[in-house]
């Protein structure tokens, strides 16, 4: 944790999904990855150059643990823990959260297009297939 980002971490923790609840400081380097993969599943503007750095440090390490966690518990037997650390993965490698619709994976799809998509009755993208392209950008009309 450089000079100062303690504040930068303290903001960044307002707009993530899962805020640092009180009694954890936010200089802490812990902290500062737990905020960072929150706001890469976000998909958040992160606030200084230097944490795009960080948080391409962090997946590589993160990924890494994780398979580390998956060949540990499957050499145990432990079936669910490995899938559930596979589905971390995945996650992880998508930039989005694990509840996240399928249609958010789209990479021409922002969140305008989403919202339409979705007051369409469109939430997964097996229901994205039959459509064209022009189809969606009208529907936003």
């Amino acid at each position: 944790v450089r000079h100062n980002e303690d504040i930068l971490n303290a903001e960044l923790s307002e707009q993530v999904r899962f805020p640092i609840t009180q009694g954890f400081g936010f200089d802490s380097p812990h902290i500062k990855a737990y905020l960072l993969l929150q706001a890469h599943m976000d998909r958040l503007e992160l606030p200084i150059v230097d944490y795009v750095t960080d948080l391409k440090s962090v997946l590589e390490q993160a990924v890494r643990v994780l398979q580390a966690m998956i060949d540990l518990v499957a050499d145990e037997g432990y079936l669910q823990s490995a899938m559930s650390c596979m589905h971390v993965i995945q996650a992880l490698s998508q930039g989005q959260w694990w509840d996240s619709p399928s249609t958010s994976a789209v990479p021409q799809l922002g969140i305008p297009e989403m919202k339409s998509l979705a007051d369409a009755g469109i939430v997964c993208l097996s229901q994205l297939l039959p459509w064209k392209k022009p189809a969606i950008h009208k529907s936003q009309d």
